[in-house]
């Protein structure tokens, strides 16, 4: 692993581990670094803020989630909602800060971005998939998940179909 993926990491990692002790607006960047075993100059080399580690892990889950959508071999809506769907609840703690540091547009956009070669005939169709699914998915994290990931992209592509 490349020395900066390595101390995004460890930045990432302590910023989760104190959150079992305080609420975010409440953690210092010098815990973050103490934490992490890294000193502020390499914090501010890689962010601007304690957001930004934030940002930086959701938009690499998503390229993630990307990548494994190309690549795999079941091409149905079904999986590559599933695909999601698994990301998301892997990615739980970090889908729930971005939404409580009310950066909810951002995550949508990035949503609509995974999903933007699907094949919708006009532009408004496809924001209407996107700013629904984006609903439900909402709902579902914040109320704990309950349903599988398979579960749920049952529901979306059946919404799909009304």
């Amino acid at each position: 692993m490349k020395s900066k993926e390595f101390s995004k990491d460890c930045f990432y990692n302590a910023l989760i581990s104190l959150l079992d002790e305080e609420e975010f607006s409440n953690i210092q960047i010098s815990e973050i670094c103490h934490k992490a075993g890294f000193n502020r100059s390499t914090f501010y080399r890689n962010y601007k803020s304690k957001i930004d580690i934030i940002i930086d892990k959701f938009n690499s889950e998503a390229i993630k989630c990307r990548k494994a959508i190309d690549s795999s071999s079941d091409h149905s809506l079904l999986n590559r909602i599933t695909i999601l769907f698994e990301m998301l609840k892997e990615n739980s703690k970090v889908f729930i800060l971005m939404h409580e540091a009310s950066l909810d547009f951002q995550m949508f956009l990035v949503y609509k971005n995974i999903y933007k070669y699907e094949n919708f005939s006009k532009n408004y169709e496809f924001d209407y998939f996107a700013a629904g699914s984006y609903g439900v998915i909402m709902d579902w994290v914040l109320s704990g998940m309950k349903e599988t990931a398979k579960q749920m992209a049952k529901i979306i592509t059946n919404l799909i179909k009304l």
